[in-house]
């Protein structure tokens, strides 16, 4: 594998997890384990593969050094040509040269990465570009699948946080509900508190006219009638009542009358 440059490197460099990566005279660019380092202006950048563009090609060039054993040879031409393809006789040092075939592997990325490696042998090339973008490709999906993760870990806090809320609610009302309740409750026993000690409200005519018959209120006038009756016959003065009984008896059966009639 040939570079399309080489340069001065540093002594030390580490990747994300702060493993040893590069050393002295290594190449122009290092792969770790998350993301790829590559020497530019005199200091390492970590692009992730995630944001990294692979793409290879087949191209020619013309080999002016020694060809690499594992290159492919197109064909044999002169340094200097002539247009129908015949050696050009003006130059004295003119010499054949091969026109070599390289897999051209090209690396970039967003934030301006433009990186191109020529790899002598195609296969190599071929396939170390089929494996960088697999592994672009599932660091692009496991970055997708985490924010997914991290998207349903804020909902699921948003909706443990809703729930926590409404439960919240649900006790002030509940406790809410309970202080009225309580309220009612002292509000009742009052009233019958003082119900209890505010004496009994006077009786009205009806009443008493019922109580002096001793019949219970509301009871047909036919009744009444009869225990009115029966009652005179113990309350007239000749039968040894008085007649203030007889007189009370009569208020009594008048009255019921009266308001029975209307």
């Amino acid at each position: 594998m040939t570079y399309a440059a080489r340069i001065d490197y540093p002594t030390f460099c580490s990747d994300d997890r702060g493993t040893p990566v590069s050393s002295p005279r290594r190449p122009l660019a290092e792969f770790a384990s998350k993301i790829e380092l590559v020497w530019q202006r005199r200091r390492y950048a970590a692009i992730r593969y995630e944001s990294l563009q692979v793409n290879s090609r087949t191209v020619t060039h013309i080999e002016r050094e020694r060809p690499p054993s594992d290159a492919e040879i197109v064909r044999w031409r002169w340094v200097g040509i002539n247009k129908d393809g015949s050696r050009d006789q003006r130059f004295a040092n003119n010499r054949e040269v091969p026109e070599m075939r390289y897999e051209a592997v090209s690396l970039a990325s967003m934030k301006g990465l433009a990186l191109d490696l020529y790899v002598s042998n195609r296969n190599a090339g071929q396939q170390f570009s089929q494996q960088l973008a697999t592994i672009a490709m599932r660091s692009f999906e496991d970055k997708r699948q985490y924010r997914q993760q991290e998207y349903e870990r804020e909902r699921q806090d948003d909706e443990r946080q809703r729930q926590q809320q409404e439960a919240e609610r649900q006790r002030q009302r509940q406790q809410q509900e309970a202080e009225r309740q309580r309220q009612r409750q002292q509000q009742e026993a009052e009233r019958q508190r003082q119900q209890k000690s505010s004496p009994p409200p006077p009786k009205t005519d009806l009443e008493r006219a019922y109580a002096l018959l001793y019949v219970q209120i509301g009871a047909p006038i036919e009744i009444a009638e009869a225990a009115y009756k029966t009652a005179m016959k113990k309350a007239h003065p000749d039968a040894g009542g008085t007649d203030e009984q007889a007189r009370k008896l009569s208020w009594a059966i008048e009255t019921i009358r009266r308001y029975r009639v209307s």
